[in-house]
């Protein structure tokens, strides 16, 4: 599974999105492209361009993995 994320290459911190979007360690994650491309171009449309001017789109992938084997990795009891 596929996500993603927009980073301020100055910073390195990601948006929050939203209508007065900020830049935090933990931001919005997107998990369908055609959401990130409806933010942008909200942006774009409104004159806002500016926001993201110095931004990259970083694109991630999710992986699951079992809660058993995370549990049993750190030494912990599996209930």
């Amino acid at each position: 599974m596929k996500c993603w994320m927009i980073r301020d290459r100055r910073t390195g911190l990601y948006s929050t999105a939203g209508l007065l979007p900020c830049f935090v360690k933990r931001g919005k994650v997107f998990y369908r492209y055609a959401d990130v491309r409806t933010h942008l171009t909200y942006f774009n449309h409104y004159g806002r361009r500016k926001a993201y001017v110095e931004c990259d789109i970083v694109e991630f992938d999710l992986n699951e993995v079992s809660s058993k084997d995370i549990f049993k990795e750190l030494g912990l009891m599996v209930l």
